[in-house]
């Protein structure tokens, strides 16, 4: 495992924490400032956990500068293909990982894991600037949600937690920013109950 990886956090993720933003070692102190380091931008992702955070960025206040997020979903079959596909071949997905600021809402995150105390909901945000109004491009939204890890590094804090449903909701915007339609997915893990719409 690589030696900047975390307790807890399964060797997928630490492998991409290594190729965080192609930074060699993404969990030190040189993050946030080797993200910008020739440049000046407004955040691209951001991440709402219920009113845990916030921000000075518009229309979405209630949510904080998300660096790096990593997530999969997968569903393994039967390899063998010189006998039937076994139906009992499930749905799995990992706990999402995802790297903030290390600021005043660190405490308060600790506390949610220490107690067990539930969040509603983790959605993370993919932002486009049109005529000069953020607008959500792409939403991926946990509900029911319990941290798992929490790790402060430096001046980012590294985040694991688990759910129980997911949705996932990409939005379709015009070349003038008019929104044409939208794609969403969505999984209940405790029901089972998985729903598609859009097209």
């Amino acid at each position: 495992m690589p030696t900047d990886a975390v307790a807890g956090i399964n060797p997928e993720h630490s492998r991409a924490l290594e190729n965080f933003r192609g930074v060699e070692r993404p969990l030190d102190q040189r993050v946030p400032s080797s993200i910008y380091v020739q440049s000046t931008a407004t955040p691209q992702y951001m991440v709402k956990m219920d009113d845990l955070v916030k921000s000075s960025v518009q229309k979405f206040e209630g949510a904080i500068q998300l660096y790096h997020f990593d997530f999969e979903v997968s569903r393994f079959t039967n390899p063998n293909t010189a006998h039937q596909q076994y139906s009992s071949g499930r749905v799995q997905f990992d706990n999402p990982l995802l790297i903030i600021p290390n600021g005043i809402h660190t405490p308060n995150i600790m506390n949610r894991l220490i107690t067990g105390i539930l969040v509603k909901e983790i959605k993370i945000s993919r932002l486009q600037n049109i005529d000069e109004t953020n607008v959500e491009a792409e939403a991926i939204t946990f509900t029911n949600c319990y941290y798992q890890n929490v790790t402060p590094k430096y001046d980012s804090l590294i985040i694991t937690f688990r759910f129980v449903e997911y949705m996932h909701l990409t939005t379709y915007y015009e070349q003038d920013g008019t929104a044409k339609g939208n794609n969403v997915v969505s999984y209940n893990m405790s029901t089972g109950e998985h729903k598609v719409q859009g097209g």
